[in-house]
């Protein structure tokens, strides 16, 4: 039932950074051969993902009450909000979390326990994070404000082969780089994965802590 959008390579088999795919965006959707069309795919996806409770099915309605239209494309859904959810959890948070059971997946007699946790694990951290990311993308907007004239890394990104430049297709329009927010979603994984990898090393010396995604910090979990 799980989803992975994970367009993300600018060229295929590429393990570089994560940038918009502007050719075939049905590749990589999984039964593909039953629902070619991504639309069908985000929708159903995101919704199967926000409904698993009584808070997400609130947010779910407040989301579609947004005061930017453009944020409930469902395009914008997969390429702003699955692809980086998904990308973050299967690359990033599954692996960490798991990282302590993975003597279970050795013994015969311990795998579908494994795979379990694994299932229950993904579910739990795609809701989470979906949920963060669409309260941060309703409440500003695809486009909001910011001073591109006094940051020129973030300017040569938007106006990047990456950007709206020559792009007619509504779809690749859609899915380019037009504002910070575009940016800012699409390479969060980059982050998680710098956590991920630091998390995942043998010496981990600390680092200078920043106010927000502090890489020295990990998620708590209750002990009952």
């Amino acid at each position: 039932m799980n989803l992975f959008l994970q367009v993300l390579s600018t060229e295929e088999g590429l393990s570089s950074s994560y940038r918009p795919v502007f050719a075939n965006l049905t590749n990589n959707l999984k039964r593909r051969m039953t629902w070619n069309s991504l639309e069908v795919h985000a929708i159903y996806a995101f919704v199967y993902t926000l409904c698993t409770n009584l808070n997400g099915i609130l947010e779910f309605r407040k989301f579609l009450g947004s005061d930017d239209p453009q944020v409930l494309d469902p395009v914008f859904i997969a390429q702003y909000l699955l692809v980086p959810v998904n990308t973050i959890v299967k690359t990033s948070l599954l692996p960490w979390m798991m990282k302590t059971h993975e003597a279970l997946k050795l013994k015969p007699s311990s795998k579908k326990k494994y795979r379990a946790r694994t299932i229950k694990a993904g579910i739990f951290f795609r809701y989470s994070l979906l949920l963060d990311l669409m309260t941060i993308v309703k409440k500003h907007g695809r486009k909001p404000d910011y001073d591109f004239g006094n940051d020129q890394n973030m300017a040569k990104i938007l106006e990047g082969s990456f950007g709206t430049e020559g792009k007619s297709n509504k779809n690749h329009v859609t899915c380019a780089f037009d504002s910070f927010l575009t940016i800012w979603l699409l390479t969060l994984p980059e982050k998680f994965e710098k956590w991920y990898e630091y998390h995942n090393s043998d010496s981990r010396p600390r680092v200078e802590g920043t106010t927000m995604m502090d890489i020295n910090e990990s998620p708590k979990f209750p002990v009952f």
